[in-house]
């Protein structure tokens, strides 16, 4: 719960914030005027309920320049909202009944609260004489501190990501490899489960991690040895053939591996061969 006064100006103070916080603000917003209006008296029961009644904020808005103040800021909000999506956001239905009873709040106006302290964040401008600079420096460091949150949370998605293709992608091998060494595997069944292959190794790829790159070459030579016992079995089979050799020849695409460069240049040519029959 905050009232980011990053200007003097409600119009300038919302632009200042990004995309995200502008949606969320305009709740907030509402919510600490309807309880501003509760505190003072007013029974609709259609606006909010009351929240963080002893919260500084909360106790600001109870005097009707400040009130004031963040109806023009809510007003404000929504218009950049509605320049994106076209539309009024939900909470702005309450807009107009929080102008109508303008009225509770009782005469009086003072200066903004200053709650730029964060703990999570490790954030404090609480000291800082001026209002609006101590808001800005609070809303760009817990903005750059969220961002990194969501790259850390990014980065650990994508290795377990990585680490699920790369079980799946095993467990395929191990499929395929059985089906060849049995003979009972189907050209169908193994144009299947090369299209799943392929799949699991996009999503690997996408997967940018060392440890993502580690794996993946270890799968590239198991791969390699699958295909080759393949060649023998599926002879007859060129349409097989020529998707197992171009998958792997995308496994082994990576510029890291260099590893597989020399096998890159067979499946090439064994690939122009095959399509050349």
């Amino acid at each position: 719960m905050n009232v980011f006064a990053s200007y003097s100006c409600p119009k300038e103070s919302a632009a200042f914030l990004d995309r995200v916080r502008r949606n969320k603000m305009i709740i907030e917003s509402t919510q600490i005027l309807c309880t501003a209006l509760r505190f003072h008296g007013c029974k609709d029961e259609s606006i909010y309920k009351a929240t963080h009644s002893k919260h500084p904020c909360v106790i600001w808005a109870g005097k009707r320049g400040n009130y004031r103040w963040l109806l023009d800021h809510v007003f404000a909000l929504n218009e950049l909202y509605k320049q994106e999506s076209g539309k009024d956001h939900k909470s702005f239905a309450l807009y107009q009944k929080c102008v109508k009873y303008a009225k509770y709040i009782p005469i009086g106006e003072s200066q903004f609260e200053n709650c730029t302290r964060s703990a999570r964040y490790g954030l404090d401008y609480t000291e800082v004489y001026h209002i609006h600079h101590a808001y800005k420096a609070y809303i760009v460091g817990k903005w750059l501190n969220e961002n990194t949150e969501k790259t850390k949370m990014l980065a650990k998605l994508k290795r377990e990501i990585a680490g699920y293709s790369q079980r799946k992608l095993e467990s395929l091998i191990k499929t395929l490899s059985r089906g060849i060494q049995e003979n009972s595997f189907s050209a169908s069944k193994a144009v299947r489960t090369t299209q799943s292959m392929t799949k699991t190794l996009l999503k690997l790829d996408d997967c940018r991690q060392t440890s993502a790159v580690k794996a993946k070459i270890r799968t590239i030579t198991n791969l390699f040895s699958s295909v080759t016992k393949a060649i023998s079995i599926f002879s007859n089979n060129i349409r097989t053939l020529i998707g197992l050799l171009k998958l792997c020849l995308i496994a082994m695409s990576n510029k890291k591996i260099d590893a597989h460069r020399k096998k890159i240049r067979i499946l090439q040519e064994e690939i122009r061969l095959w399509e050349a029959a």
